[in-house]
């Protein structure tokens, strides 16, 4: 294990002491986690104004996490399609001594993938060290009256383009 603190750094950062000098954290990485954001709870239309309250996944973005097991430290990548996002942001955070924060990664552009930086993920306990936090907001058509129920037609004049917020929370 390299004793060299990772948090902020590039999954490319060679270890520059040590028996393992040299050696790139993301030549260990392996992927632990693969998965989608969900929204919360909202009430959808269809396109007869019906109203189907529900939870989406966000398939146009997909979230990879990464952990180098020689540099104990993992990362986020994330990619989109040609979806716009008005709002995305991503975080990293050490959650054991020493604490961590990262800064706010945005979503990479649409058709492309982006990297964040690594959070040191060494637990002495082998607990649970770090987390990824991705939130989104997505247009989708929505019944903005909330007292309509499920299954029934939602008034016109109450039927908009709204943004849902998605979600992705993965620890590890």
């Amino acid at each position: 294990m390299q004793n060299t603190p990772c948090n902020d750094k590039f999954s490319s950062w060679t270890i520059t002491g040590g028996p393992l000098k040299g050696t790139k954290c993301s030549n260990s990485a392996v992927k632990i986690k693969l998965g989608n954001p969900t929204s919360e709870i909202y009430s959808a239309v269809d396109l007869y104004g019906t109203v189907h309250r529900r939870m989406d996944i966000d398939r146009s973005l997909t979230v990879r996490v990464y952990y180098s097991t020689v540099c104990q430290t993992m990362w986020a990548a994330r990619t989109v399609d040609g979806t716009y996002r008005p709002f995305c942001t991503t975080h990293l955070h050490r959650t054991i001594s020493p604490f961590w924060n990262s800064d706010s990664y945005g979503c990479p552009a649409p058709n492309s993938t982006g990297v964040t930086r690594m959070v040191d993920d060494h637990s002495p306990t082998h607990g649970i060290a770090a987390n990824v936090i991705l939130q989104e907001q997505v247009y989708r058509l929505a019944c903005t009256n909330v007292t309509v129920p499920d299954g029934r037609i939602c008034p016109a004049a109450d039927i908009d383009n709204v943004l849902i917020t998605f979600r992705y929370y993965f620890e590890y």
